[in-house]
């Protein structure tokens, strides 16, 4: 038994303690209504009329970004925070973050409600005694990956009991090479509350690397190559034998040389400066890995670096090294350097609106609409709770690839649920009739990725 089908049998365990009328079952390799041809980038390129039509220019790519960061104020630039942070808008923050968790009514892993008494801990934890009226913003980089929680604490809240593959403390995760802002830090000091362009939330202490403000602002504005692969092996050694870190696509790095043809040199933060300082040192990834610049937004890119990730581990908000649908989307738009904000309900709210639709839309009609206004390669898919990135039609059925955990197909005994948990290429249909309803049923918006009119 591998890894993948070891994680697949605890799941359907937990599924099936949690009262389900029908046990679980895995998904077949294939999902229906999906032939084999289809699972190829290939199939869809070839499709597409224009796939190397230039969506975006880099300079649309900027104003893009900028307009996702300075008007709809979805991602954040850390070098823009002031120097000290209003320790009044801080406390605002963490408390309206411990508040929103508490609100959930969420359970431990013991199948409990997590009480008043949890969250008086987590509130202490918090550290609000420590808070100036105002607190001087620290920089430094994440020097590992790195699991980003809402609050200071390792262990998991669930939805519903046995949940454990959805822990709704878990925020993200972010890769080594990521500059945070740092805001403060827990009344242990074993973890820091860090911003990052895309996300904030608490990472364990020993996974930053303290830097000067003037060393992020140089690594970011530095000539800087993009990791292409769906993962990629960062080396401290040219040879290639000693592994440092694996970072996921999209991540960035400053380019330094290309060395043999087949490996390039780039610069990379590690610990063992003084007092947690960050010192900068030379890393080495494969050529095959990377593009010394971020790749051309074109149908044909996005869909051939969506394709990588096929098959690829879903991840709750990183968790297990992997991707949730909002995640996967993310990775895909940053090969090309677009800087998506990090959760599905804000991703297709990005770019030009094509399309909404309400529970009154009627699905033939839906079908239609997304055939005629979606662009293979650009078009978002946007559901309540998830998000797919829009392939294309094959005999009047709208296709897309996105990370899914799972669709449901009724029964007479109920619901029977079939645990995807990997990036797929699907149609809209699968679910129909089920208590949830299809896909397409859920699609409330049409987005394509591009500055908007």
């Amino acid at each position: 038994m591998n890894i993948f089908q070891l994680f697949l049998f605890i799941v359907l365990l937990c599924f099936n303690g949690c009262g389900n009328q029908v046990s679980p079952q895995p998904a077949p390799p294939l999902l229906p209504n999906t032939e084999p041809a289809m699972e190829s980038a290939q199939f869809w390129i070839q499709k597409n009329p224009e796939p190397d039509r230039l969506i975006l220019d880099s300079g649309g790519i900027d104003r893009l970004n900028r307009y996702i960061r300075d008007e709809m104020k979805l991602t954040e630039d850390i070098l823009s925070l002031p120097d000290f942070y209003p320790g009044d808008a801080l406390k605002q923050r963490l408390t309206a973050e411990w508040q929103s968790i508490k609100d959930q009514q969420l359970f431990n892993s013991e199948g409990k409600r997590a009480g008043d008494g949890f969250f008086d801990i987590m509130l202490e934890k918090l550290n609000f005694r420590d808070i100036a009226e105002t607190v001087p913003v620290r920089y430094g980089f994440i020097v590992q990956y790195a699991d980003q929680r809402f609050l200071p604490v390792d262990q998991g809240l669930y939805a519903q009991k046995d949940d454990l593959d959805f822990d709704e403390l878990q925020n993200s995760a972010l890769d080594a090479g990521t500059p945070v802002a740092v805001l403060h830090v827990n009344i242990d000091g074993t973890w820091l509350y860090v911003v990052s362009g895309l996300t904030s939330g608490w990472v364990k202490r020993d996974c930053v690397a303290f830097a000067e403000r003037s060393e992020i602002s140089g690594f970011l504005t530095a000539r800087r190559l993009v990791v292409t692969s769906s993962r990629a092996e960062i080396y401290i050694d040219p040879q290639k034998t000693q592994v440092y870190a694996k970072v996921r696509m999209g991540m960035r790095f400053p380019f330094i040389q290309i060395k043999g043809g087949d490996t390039v040199q780039v610069a990379i933060p590690v610990p063992g400066g003084e007092e947690g300082q960050v010192t900068m040192s030379a890393g080495y990834l494969k050529m095959k890995d990377v593009s010394l610049s971020p790749l051309a937004y074109t149908p044909r890119n996005i869909i051939t670096q969506a394709f990588k990730l096929l098959h690829q581990p879903y991840g709750w908000g990183g968790m297990h090294g992997g991707q949730d649908c909002s995640r996967f989307i993310q990775e895909v738009f940053a090969s090309v350097g677009i800087e998506l904000p990090r959760n599905s309900k804000e991703q297709r709210q990005v770019g030009e609106i094509l399309k909404t639709f309400d529970d009154t839309t009627d699905e033939q009609e839906k079908k239609i609409l997304i055939i005629k206004n979606g662009a293979a390669g650009s078009t978002l898919l946007g559901l309540k709770g998830h998000i797919m990135l829009y392939l294309g039609s094959v005999n009047g059925e709208p296709y897309a690839i996105h990370s899914a955990w799972a669709y449901r197909i009724p029964t007479d005994k109920g619901d029977q649920t079939f645990v995807i948990n990997r990036v797929v290429v699907s149609d809209l249909n699968l679910g129909e009739g089920s208590t949830k309803g299809s896909w397409l049923h859920r699609v409330v918006s049409l987005n394509d990725v591009r500055f908007p009119r």
